[in-house]
């Protein structure tokens, strides 16, 4: 069954200004998603029915942050970012997970 990834707009523009490896990098994690669904990330946190999780790139030490939305059983890119700043990140996404929630996911994510 392929899963659904949509990038947010935050998500493009910050890819655009990425080199081509770490481009090709998001892509084999995408097209990952895609083809196994929830199995590919470590979930990070959960709120009401939405899953924050990330993929792990050792080399290069980067991260793909992605949340699935439960119910429309729809993923959303969020964030590719270094490893050193995995801590700041996860609780700056866990904050906007939790404030998305409560006024609209879209909202939150589709904009920087």
């Amino acid at each position: 069954m392929p899963f659904t990834i949509v990038s947010t707009p935050a998500f493009m523009r910050r890819v655009k200004k990425l080199k081509k490896d770490h481009k090709n990098r998001i892509k084999k994690f995408i097209e990952k998603i895609e083809k196994e669904g929830l199995h590919t990330l470590k979930i990070l946190t959960t709120q009401n029915d939405y899953i924050l999780g990330e993929i792990k790139s050792s080399k290069p030490p980067y991260r793909l942050y992605v949340v699935y939305d439960q119910k429309t059983k729809i993923f959303y890119a969020l964030l590719w970012e270094s490893k050193n700043k995995q801590k700041k990140i996860i609780r700056k996404l866990t904050k906007q997970l939790k404030m998305g929630v409560d006024i609209g996911i879209n909202y939150i994510f589709g904009e920087e």
